[in-house]
Order: structure tokens, then C-alpha cells, then sequence
């Protein structure tokens, strides 16, 4: 137990180096060299909520409003659930791919709506695609997740 669990350095390719420090330029040139070579998580990145967000948030509190601080903490949480890509199509999200949150299940009360399992990030084209009637320019596994969305908002 004590080999498997403790001692990991057998197990990594390049343990902790102790010479990697925020403290000295050194130390922080190693962590650039070090973090350079993996793929930056989703996590890695800034907040997807504004400050006007903030501001709805605020306003929404005691109405029963869906939009309510919550659905904007949870929000970020199914984000790096999702791994910053959308749940129908697998699209990365940037500058021409925007991401929009949806509820999976919009008719739940208000303590259940926001809840991170009701929240599912998808393209804004998937997102259309869900919410109205026509389906086009999709592979057969992208249809069938957006017809999954669409039966879990008719129950």
C-alpha cells in the first residue's frame, strides 16, 4: 500500500522538482518549460460569466426567475464538466463557436433546475436545433443527441 500510494515518483515520468519555484527566476522558467508541454485544460481559462451576469443574478434573487447565482456558479462547473466542447457535436468552443448552456430538463422546480446534472453546454446551432422543429447539416450522431434534448424537455 504504502509503495503504490506514496512513493509515485516511480510511476511519473518527471516528478516533482523541487527546484521549480514561483520565488526565483529559474523556478519559473522550468514551470513554463513544464506546463508548455501538456494541453491547456478548460479549466484553464477566464470566467465565462460577466459582470452583467453577476448583475442579473442579483436582481433574479427571491423572484423565480431560472437565471439565478446558482445557475451562473453551476454553469462553470458544467462547462469543465463538458471540457469547453459542445454535448451534441463535439465542437471546441472560441471566438466562431459560442457555447450556450442549456437546461436539460426545463420544467423541474426552481431548487432542481440549476443543478449541475440539468445543465449540458452546446453550440449555438445545436441549441436552435433543439429548442425548434427543423434539423439540417448534421452527421446521424449529432441528430440523435439533439433528439435525445429534445424528448428530455417534451417529458
Amino acid at each position: 500500500m504504502t509503495y503504490a500510494f506514496i512513493t509515485h515518483s516511480r510511476y511519473e515520468t518527471k516528478p516533482f522538482d523541487h527546484k521549480t519555484t514561483p520565488y526565483t527566476e529559474d523556478g519559473r522558467k522550468r514551470y513554463l518549460q513544464q506546463c508548455s508541454k501538456h494541453k491547456r485544460l478548460p479549466c484553464d481559462r477566464p470566467s465565462i460569466n460577466t459582470p452583467e451576469d453577476y448583475a442579473i443574478s442579483i436582481y433574479a434573487k427571491g423572484k423565480q426567475w431560472k437565471k439565478n447565482f446558482e445557475y451562473f456558479m453551476n454553469r462553470e462547473y458544467a462547462y469543465n464538466r463538458d471540457k469547453g466542447k459542445c454535448k451534441c457535436c463535439g465542437k471546441f468552443y472560441s471566438s466562431t463557436v459560442i457555447g450556450h448552456c442549456h437546461h436539460v430538463d426545463n420544467k423541474l422546480p426552481l431548487e432542481r433546475i440549476n443543478k449541475v446534472q440539468n445543465l449540458a453546454w452546446v453550440c449555438v446551432d445545436c441549441h436552435h436545433m433543439i429548442h425548434n422543429s427543423q434539423i439540417i447539416n448534421v452527421d446521424v450522431k449529432t441528430e440523435r443527441k439533439i433528439l435525445k434534448y429534445r424528448e428530455k424537455l417534451k417529458k
